[in-house]
């Protein structure tokens, strides 16, 4: 039985599961969260959508609260806002009228009583084929189980990843930067082509501005997670006399212009000697921040160090494996997951599409039977004793199917002209024709590819744009491991409680290996033999963008970045890489990259007992500080991924 403290701490981490699921994480399939597709489908399924009038905001609240949202009405509002803003969606999925927002100010849109709303063409797109069966299993009843929703959308042609997302969960964050729509489709095309085709599309944000380390946000996609992309806004700089006029256009994203003109007023009002004496804000649609200075390369200079004009965006591309259980993806790994899942959709419509046009086929074949004998069918139909006896006879008496009879006695007499007739067998001809196309598609994957690489090329060609976000081509903000790619790797012999860093390494079960970063090992040599002469030692391959994650006997987890563990001549301690408490043990060691091969972990006690997690538990939760996993039930002795 649990005590009071475990039972309130296992009900935390369940309730803490369903708020990542339902609204922080969105799926990598389709790219959106929970809540999203609440409201997007609520809009739909009451005609709100790009086919249909503008009508007040109030109704798709309404409409969405009412079906299947079971937030407040204030967060629906807020997220549509969000979906219609330019600076905060790279790709709109709302279209809005009145006033949605601005630049300077993050909460200025007016009430919902106030602008009118309804989804975006793009937005429409999501839901291609949804009712054609394109999604079958991903559906959920309502909060009133009177009806359900889907819990995925079809998305073909376009991934939601493009815009992103932002959001804070307990125990994790989710932070996924925007891209260009074209440069994402471009490679998604080449990765159905050739999945293992390499993915190098840098961050392409809706508000502007300049990543300054290109090659550092790469490799950090490449990975999911690790250094930060760094971004600096957008001036234009004029002058008037003695005096320069620097204006601030862009800025990184998520900066509000009230934000900026707050820190700039307060270093006006402070001591601190500062390289302007004024600041005038102009931005309306647009950022238009004026500074008036007699030193602009310092002012440049300052902003830079000072305030926001310059600011990291986390990379964390943390998203739902299989709409279940968060997982970080590096972005090939997120595009591939979303391209399954696009196949399976163009499949499911495809085989739809094959049974609708069979049973067209066969009503075509019945009317052009029933012409051949339309004599003996009019005198069936008139002995009859109503709708339903006229079917069972038709069947009876003439071998027809079901939905032939259904269709003859449905028919009206003066359509089976000669004209009407030839009409038919021309539409059967195409209908063969169709079914023939369809079948070769379902049969051939080269051809079913090119079918859903059309989508991509579609979608691209009618809303793609040019990039907002500059590229910075100096190597003065990477990180000093921006040059090792992604396989860049070292190795290391590890024990539960020590490791050491194997330098230059020559043989490892028999192949040649070599440290990828020189600047970071020395010229040492050493062999398998002359580090396993520990008996409890083992090998463990280390990507110089991993995650070293290590676990104690209390349950925490640990995360160490691979590039920062400490390298000395002889064995070190894990404890001067991660700071535990009294008692405190470690009992296993792996990499992120390793552990996210498996699907769990068995848990063994001191007891004697055994308990299995999900391997999200071990790979998300880690932090560089050490964080409680689950609520153990006891001391744990061993882990073991299976």
């Amino acid at each position: 039985m649990l005590t009071l403290e475990q039972a309130v701490k296992q009900n935390f981490l369940d309730y803490s599961a369903f708020v990542l699921r339902h609204r922080v994480v969105p799926d990598s399939r389709d790219g959106l969260r929970y809540t999203q597709r609440q409201i997007l489908y609520s809009q739909k399924k009451e005609k709100l959508d790009s086919k249909h009038p503008f009508k007040k905001s109030q109704k798709s609240v309404a409409a969405a609260l009412a079906f299947c949202y079971v937030h407040g009405d204030s967060s629906c509002y807020e997220q549509i806002i969000r979906m219609s803003r330019k600076l905060n969606y790279r790709y709109l999925l709302e279209d809005i009228k009145g006033v949605n927002g601005n630049p300077t100010r993050q909460n200025s849109y007016a009430a919902s009583r106030y602008t009118e709303c309804r989804l975006s063409k793009l937005a429409d797109h999501l839901m291609v084929f949804l009712n054609e069966e394109g999604i079958i299993k991903e559906w959920e009843p309502t909060y009133d189980e009177e009806d359900v929703f889907p819990v995925l959308f079809p998305s073909l042609g376009f991934w939601n990843g493009c815009n992103g997302n932002v959001a804070i969960g307990s125990t994790l964050v989710s932070s996924i930067p925007q891209f260009n729509i074209k440069e994402i489709n471009a490679a998604i095309i080449d990765l159905i082509r050739n999945p293992k085709a390499e993915v190098n599309v840098l961050p392409d944000f809706a508000s502007g501005g300049v990543l300054l380390n290109p090659q550092t946000t790469l490799n950090t996609l490449r990975k999911g997670k690790s250094k930060s992309a760094l971004l600096r806004g957008k001036t234009k700089l004029t002058k008037k006399g003695d005096d320069f006029f620097l204006e601030i256009t862009e800025l990184p994203y998520g900066v509000y212009t009230e934000t900026l003109v707050k820190e700039l007023e307060q270093a006006l009002d402070s001591s601190e000697k500062v390289p302007f004496t004024d600041v005038k804000d102009f931005s309306k649609s647009t950022v238009s921040l004026l500074l008036v200075t007699r030193d602009p390369e310092g002012l440049l200079k300052w902003l830079c160090e000072k305030t926001s004009f310059q600011k990291h965006f986390t990379i964390q591309m943390t998203m739902l494996k299989d709409g279940k259980v968060p997982k970080i993806f590096s972005l090939k790994e997120a595009l591939l997951a979303h391209i399954a899942h696009a196949e399976g959709v163009l499949m499911r419509h495809f085989l739809f599409e094959a049974n609708r046009l069979r049973e067209r086929a066969d009503v075509a074949r019945g009317l052009l039977k029933a012409y051949s004998i339309l004599d003996d069918v009019i005198k069936t139909i008139k002995a009859s004793s109503g709708r339903a006896d006229s079917i069972t006879k038709l069947i009876q008496q003439y071998s027809f199917l079901k939905t032939q009879a259904e269709a003859i006695v449905d028919l009206r007499l003066h359509r089976l002209s000669n004209l009407d007739i030839q009409k038919i067998a021309n539409e059967l001809e195409e209908i063969v024709a169709e079914q023939e196309r369809i079948s070769s598609i379902l049969r051939d994957r080269n051809k079913s590819n090119e079918e859903l690489i059309k989508y991509y090329v579609a979608i691209a060609e009618e809303y793609g744009d040019s990039r907002r976000t500059q590229i910075y081509s100096g190597e003065e903000y990477e990180s000093s491991f921006a040059s090792v790619s992604s396989e860049g790797c070292f190795y290391i012999a590890k024990e539960n409680d020590k490791y050491q860093v194997i330098k230059n390494l020559i043989e490892i079960d028999e192949e040649k290996a070599e440290i990828s970063d020189e600047t970071l090992f020395d010229e040492t040599t050493n062999t398998e033999d002359d580090l396993l002469e520990q008996p409890k030692a083992t090998i463990l391959k280390v990507l110089v963008a991993d995650d070293i994650l290590v676990y104690t006997n209390l349950g925490r987890g640990f995360c160490i970045n691979a590039e920062k563990l400490k390298v000395e001549d002889d064995w070190i301690p894990w404890e001067k890489n991660v700071k535990l408490h009294e008692n405190e043990k470690i009992i296993f060691v792996s990499t992120r990259q390793e552990l996210q091969e498996f699907d769990n972990i068995v848990i063994s006690y001191q007891e004697g007992i055994s308990d299995s997690k999900h391997i999200s538990f071990f790979t998300i939760v880690s932090t560089p500080r050490g964080r409680k996993l689950f609520v153990p039930k006891g001391e744990i002795v061993g882990l073991e991924p299976k």
